[in-house]
């Protein structure tokens, strides 16, 4: 889905693979805030992998050794040695991957009394409510630009006498695939906000023939709640090595 994103040129990422043409190959992928090793293979080709992405852009080599990599790993993949790309193991994590069913219709929810839900489009980014600066900044790290979102994304946003409660945008969008953000305020969390907001983003999602998929921790119950309420279906547990550079 990332790959169709960046092809797509709707997400605003830093990518380099050994052999674009093997989708098993070692591939590395910045997106602002994280490293993302994934792939097959000898884990040899990780140290090569990066000496290639780390010679055309040093700013970025730098700049990602405060951050976490994030290692994808598989059935097929080692345990990531300690020290591999200058990377200290800091613990894992089970995530969840879901997507929503093929055919199905978005859910119906309950609309609660006094809350608008409003697109996040043109007209709302340039509305005087309270809390919309969090939006925009998921807007600039996930997508090239404040326009490239304009013209490809979509979101929907919960307003309570003009607050931003909770609000969902399309991330990693391609023809036929996209993923979630969504967040909600912590003094109006489990209120069922994050339940309506998604059943109308995912509506927005099916209207222009895209199926959303939903990742999130294992263990993170409130997100995996929301995910199944709204009825997507878990397609895989990705384990996650996390690491710190530098």
């Amino acid at each position: 889905m990332i790959i169709d994103a960046v092809e797509a040129r709707n997400c605003d990422v830093s990518l380099w693979t050994l052999n674009s043409n093997d989708p098993e190959t070692f591939s590395l992928l910045w997106d602002k805030h994280r490293l993302y090793l994934a792939g097959r293979g000898d884990l040899a080709q990780l140290q090569p992998a990066f000496g290639v992405a780390r010679t055309p852009s040093r700013g970025w080599f730098r700049a990602m050794k405060c951050h976490i990599a994030m290692c994808p790993l598989s059935a097929q993949t080692q345990v990531l040695p300690a020290g591999t790309l200058g990377a200290d193991l800091v613990g894992s994590e089970m995530r969840r991957l879901y997507r929503y069913p093929s055919g199905r219709s978005a859910p119906e929810v309950d609309t609660h009394l006094g809350i608008s839900f409003m697109s996040i489009d043109a007209g709302f980014l340039n509305l005087p409510l309270s809390d919309t600066a969090p939006v925009e900044r998921e807007i600039r790290l996930m997508w090239p630009s404040r326009e490239r979102y304009l013209q490809n994304g979509w979101g929907t946003a919960a307003v309570v006498r003009g607050e931003v409660t909770c609000w969902c945008t399309a991330e990693f969008v391609s023809e036929n695939f996209c993923g979630i953000k969504i967040e909600t305020l912590p003094t109006m969390r489990g209120r069922g906000l994050a339940t309506a907001t998604g059943a109308r983003f995912i509506d927005q999602a099916l209207a222009r023939q895209c199926t959303p998929h939903w990742e999130c921790s294992a263990e993170n119950a409130p997100s995996v709640r929301v995910a199944e309420k709204l009825g997507f279906q878990v397609v895989e547990y990705p384990s996650i090595l996390m690491g710190r550079l530098g």
